[in-house]
């Protein structure tokens, strides 16, 4: 079992944040290191979060985040993560697919929250 806030998860996690920022254009090299603190601390300790801030940031293309609209627009947590991203999909599927909003919203939803 990996526990989230102990000091070889953070160390992890801060080794993999550092190193994928700096292959990215997603923030200033001079910024990687507050970027990096940042992330870790709206992560709260879950490896995961990572994953989908990463995902978030490189919807941004050509240009890079501040460390201000990082704070502002990148969720807390995971429920934060997941919450954004049920979001994104509702309003899309409103908009391109009302069948399957219905589908998701009276079948799927039900069925993961239980």
């Amino acid at each position: 079992v990996i526990e989230p806030n102990t000091d070889q998860n953070m160390q992890d996690m801060h080794l993999l944040l550092a190193a994928r920022l700096s292959g990215t254009m997603y923030v200033a090299p001079s910024e990687i290191p507050q970027a990096v603190q940042l992330l870790m601390a709206k992560s709260e300790g879950q490896l995961i979060y990572a994953k989908y801030a990463l995902e978030f940031m490189a919807f941004k293309r050509g240009s890079t985040w501040s460390l201000q609209e990082l704070g502002a627009c990148l969720p807390q947590g995971l429920y934060g993560a997941y919450a954004l991203s049920m979001t994104v999909l509702v309003s899309r599927l409103r908009a391109e697919r009302p069948d399957l909003l219905g589908l998701l919203l009276g079948k799927v939803l039900p069925v993961l929250v239980a």
